[in-house]
């Protein structure tokens, strides 16, 4: 069954993505960016209690034991407003890279590609099923 998962607080959606370069792996940037006012429909993996969810204070959607799949929805008034972000970037890089990654220009840079991402909703939710 499909739920809206709606963050009873302000700036508590982190997704966090690092980058891998394709040819030298000792070169990573890590982006952490905070969003507010978001919602999310997920599935629910089978067996997983509604009522235990309304108790947690921490959502990790990419946690296939719990969500089958999310969809980031675009339903309230500043749907992806980014509040904070920051970059923490590995030591291999060139001082010509880390400037661009630090600048949020890592799409500029050749053979960087995404390695990993996961989002994480850091509060309680109102949970309610998809009518």
């Amino acid at each position: 069954m499909k739920y809206i998962l709606k963050p009873k607080f302000k700036k508590s959606v982190l997704m966090e993505t690092t980058w891998a370069h394709n040819d030298d792996k000792s070169k990573t940037a890590t982006n952490s960016e905070y969003y507010r006012y978001e919602e999310f429909e997920v599935e629910l993996a089978e067996g997983v209690d509604v009522e235990e969810l309304k108790t947690w204070d921490e959502f990790d959607l990419d946690d296939t034991d719990t969500f089958v799949s999310y969809e980031w929805l675009d339903t309230s008034p500043v749907s992806g407003d980014v509040t904070y972000s920051e970059w923490e970037v590995s030591n291999g890089c060139s001082d010509e890279e880390r400037e661009l990654i630090e600048e949020g220009d890592i799409y500029e840079l050749e053979n960087w590609d995404t390695e990993n991402s996961f989002t994480t909703i850091q509060c309680e939710c109102d949970i309610e099923p998809v009518s």
